[in-house]
């Protein structure tokens, strides 16, 4: 008897063993697969920019985009311009919905093919909106969109105000709200309206604080997107001069 204990005491542990060692390497074949993938330098605390900055070419330029969330959709990795767009932009003439706006066109049209180079990685995204009804009786109805390029809500920014999609880790950090367009702060457009009033949206201050501004009046846009967590990048020369920055392309 104390024989055949002693047999299923080392088949078990053979079998933990070799489970173990499966763990171990299938641990082990992920980080390999992943280390040169956009997935692979996103946002941690302990990270400078310069190691969870991309560049793209947006119009045949090269411009940087931040890797700040890997989690936004289940296999995707969320990116964010770094700085405000030249042009600015305006929600709609009146309306503060988001679904089908001025800005959802343009960035969804005329933007979107500025980033042909990478048409195959960017996925697309559902986002959680308020709904048309919620909007000038303080409501608070949302709705999902599919969409490749959009606006972040107030909520994703981690103030702690609205109900549209989920606060975002690198927002906890308020100085990352600020954002810049050559050198100089600016204050930039969110998705999220102001659901008490008709024509009222939420935009970032230039101080990075939560503000109120009108659906038709100028912002600074900053685009965000997701793209496939496995997208290969590289380090590159001659973008940055003195440096090898991360592209993707």
């Amino acid at each position: 008897m104390d024989k055949l204990i002693k047999k299923s005491q080392c088949k078990l542990i053979i079998i933990m063993l070799v489970a173990l060692t499966f763990v171990i390497v299938v641990f082990c074949y992920r980080l390999l697969i992943r280390q040169d993938t956009i997935s692979s330098i996103a946002y941690s605390s302990l990270k400078s920019k310069d190691d969870y900055r991309v560049y793209i070419k947006e119009d045949g330029k090269y411009v940087p985009f931040l890797v700040i969330d890997n989690g936004y959709e289940k296999g995707s990795t969320l990116l964010l311009r770094e700085e405000i767009l030249a042009e600015t932009k305006r929600m709609n003439e009146y309306s503060s919905y988001y679904k089908d706006s001025e800005i959802d066109r343009f960035l969804n049209g005329s933007y979107y093919e500025n980033l042909k180079e990478i048409h195959s990685l960017i996925e697309s995204t559902a986002v959680e909106i308020y709904s048309d009804a919620s909007i000038g009786c303080s409501g608070d109805e949302t709705e999902n969109i599919n969409r490749n390029i959009f606006l972040l809500s107030d909520k994703e920014l981690s103030y702690g105000y609205g109900i549209e999609g989920k606060a975002l880790r690198y927002f906890r950090n308020p100085d990352n709200r600020l954002s810049y367009l050559d050198g100089t702060p600016m204050g930039w457009l969110l998705r999220t309206p102001v659901t008490s009033y008709l024509s009222a949206v939420c935009e970032v201050s230039f101080d990075g604080k939560l503000s109120l501004g009108n659906s038709f009046g100028k912002h600074g846009i900053r685009p965000a997107f997701c793209v496939d967590s496995l997208a290969k990048i590289k380090k590159k020369a001659g973008i940055i001069e003195g440096k090898e920055v991360y592209v993707l392309e």
